[in-house]
């Protein structure tokens, strides 16, 4: 075999091995692909069933203070999971910083989860993006973990008794907002 031959099948080979991680690693935070399988659409995206207690985690925010979801008992909230290489999330950001504006003096909390990125990215993104409302940082992805986050976006909304009411897989928009702010305000 020339080496010519060789070099060939092992280029080959690299990018095979470049696909299968792809595949394997990549895929699965695919920020909401909008594929269904046997469910409808409506179906994968709000995750309705009996109402449970969120799950309580203290994160820092940009300003490096803690937040800590049980501290917020009283107030209605939503926790939005998202990266800022994440397009779905980018389009959805400015109805949740118009719902936020809108209802935060009804109580209304938004607790943008960023997942594994850097603070100094995330606060310039989120400086970019206007976005007013607590941006949490979830550095070594242990929240997003024990909310079994597996695509983003990704929301949660909890009523004001610290009960999670609905979930939703996907971009947010306005209607979706509209519905699901109905629940927990």
């Amino acid at each position: 075999m020339t080496e010519k031959v060789k070099s060939q099948k092992s280029k080959v080979k690299s990018l095979k091995l470049i696909f299968a991680f792809f595949l394997l690693v990549i895929m699965p935070f695919n920020c909401d692909s909008n594929k269904s399988s046997d469910i409808s659409q409506e179906e994968k995206k709000s995750q309705a069933s009996e109402p449970k207690p969120a799950q309580d985690f203290t994160l820092k925010d940009l300003s490096g203070n803690d937040v800590k979801l049980s501290s917020l008992k009283g107030k209605a909230v939503i926790i939005n999971f998202w990266a800022t290489w994440c397009y779905p999330c980018r389009e959805e950001i400015p109805d949740l910083q118009k719902s936020y504006e809108e209802n935060k003096d009804k109580g209304l909390i938004i607790l943008g989860v960023n997942i594994k990125e850097n603070e100094s990215k995330v606060s310039k993104f989120a400086k970019d993006y206007k976005m007013t409302y607590p941006i949490l940082l979830d550095i070594d992805g242990t929240i997003s973990d024990t909310y079994r986050v597996f695509g983003i976006p990704i929301s949660f909304f909890i009523d004001r008794n610290g009960l999670v009411k609905d979930s939703f897989i996907g971009m947010l928009t306005k209607e979706d907002l509209s519905k699901k702010l109905a629940m927990i305000l």
